[in-house]
């Protein structure tokens, strides 16, 4: 059993800062040393994601979960089809340079969060590739299961996790190659949820599919983003 706090689906986007600190400390007491525990970091400067970030290690977060700072998305994209190319490549490069400092910065393994819906920015293929070869970044959580797929592939032989960040396609991600997921269903049905991923990696799929099936109109009432 893995543990994630101050992810989109829970309460963090609206807590101070020593709130989320004092959250984690709090979650790593109650779930002890041998569990797993990611910290969702995300904010909209490079520096106070990595002071955050590194404040997470420090109380016992073994990971950190980062979206895309996006107050100013709409400086990053343009109308004119001439210069769109060059300014989505400076986009990418400001993103790439964003998360490798909170990975050069952080204690504790860095998770992209690529969660469109929320920041309007679609980090591509190529660049989660490129990140996935930092040492300290060592994973990503996606929506889009053709991309899921295609980063499947692009890193197949690196130690690069890629996890599905809903439960209601968390099945079809694992049978293109994903190694689980972060989702918000799990707060409330964590049970079967894993015990779908159980049977996922013991190839018995058609048992969990039954299980998948009972769960996707949930996870799209639950949900909300």
């Amino acid at each position: 059993m893995r543990y994630c706090v101050g992810g989109s689906n829970g309460e963090g986007p609206y807590l101070k800062a020593e709130e989320k600190i004092e959250m984690v400390s709090k979650i790593r007491s109650m779930i002890g040393k041998d569990k797993l525990l990611i910290a969702g970091t995300t904010c909209e400067s490079t520096k106070i994601t990595c002071d955050l970030s590194k404040a997470a290690a420090e109380v016992g977060a073994d990971g950190v979960l980062v979206m895309s700072p996006f107050y100013f998305k709409t400086r990053m994209t343009v109308d004119s089809r001439s210069i769109v190319h060059n300014m989505s490549f400076l986009q990418e490069n400001s993103l790439y340079d964003h998360f490798v400092s909170v990975a050069d910065s952080c204690p504790a393994p860095v998770i992209v969060y690529n969660m469109v819906p929320v920041t309007g920015i679609d980090l591509s293929v190529d660049i989660l590739k490129k990140m996935s070869l930092h040492p300290n970044i060592v994973g990503v959580k996606d929506k889009d299961m053709g991309k899921l797929a295609a980063l499947v592939t692009e890193t197949r032989d690196q130690k690069f996790q890629i996890v599905a960040g809903s439960a209601s396609y968390l099945l079809a991600a694992m049978l293109v190659g994903c190694s689980g997921g972060i989702n918000g269903l799990a707060a409330v049905l964590g049970e079967p949820l894993c015990n779908m991923h159980k049977l996922a990696v013991a190839g018995q799929w058609q048992e969990a599919l039954e299980l998948q099936r009972k769960l996707v109109n949930i996870d799209l009432l639950v949900c909300v983003v």
